[in-house]
């Protein structure tokens, strides 16, 4: 319970120049910074803010999300959920991927492509990997 609170109050998602949020399959390269910083390639795309707000490089607001796991983006649109099992799910509720207790991010067929910072919410990583356009 407390992890789901916890999870309500974090932004989850990244966007493109075009301020949408699209999913994505998950890249190693993603990385989420303690601070709430999601960088690819070591270049800042977006930052998740407690409040439930995802912004750009640029400080805009391109998304949010909800108590109840759904992700929108900036015109309040679901583009996502993430599950309480952890599973990350696209707007049609079709499993795109998962993280595992064992710290593995795995796509929707079960193969690892990244590892998490279990210090690190674990909301933040369902963004870097799942819900980032480059």
């Amino acid at each position: 319970m407390k992890k789901f609170i916890l999870l309500s109050f974090l932004g989850l998602a990244f966007a493109s120049k075009a301020q949408s949020i699209q999913a994505t399959p998950g890249s190693a390269q993603a990385q989420i910074k303690p601070n709430g910083n999601i960088e690819v390639n070591g270049v800042v795309k977006a930052t998740i803010q407690n409040n439930g707000d995802i912004r750009n490089a640029q400080n805009q607001v391109i998304g949010y999300i909800k108590q109840d796991g759904t992700i929108e983006n900036a015109s309040h649109t679901a583009v996502g959920y993430f599950m309480s099992n952890y599973d990350v799910q696209d707007a049609n509720h079709n499993v795109i991927g998962h993280l595992r207790t064992n710290l593995d991010v795995k796509d929707a067929n079960n193969v690892k492509i990244g590892t998490y910072n279990e210090r690190i919410p674990t909301a933040w990583t369902a963004v870097a990997y799942f819900f980032f356009k480059s």
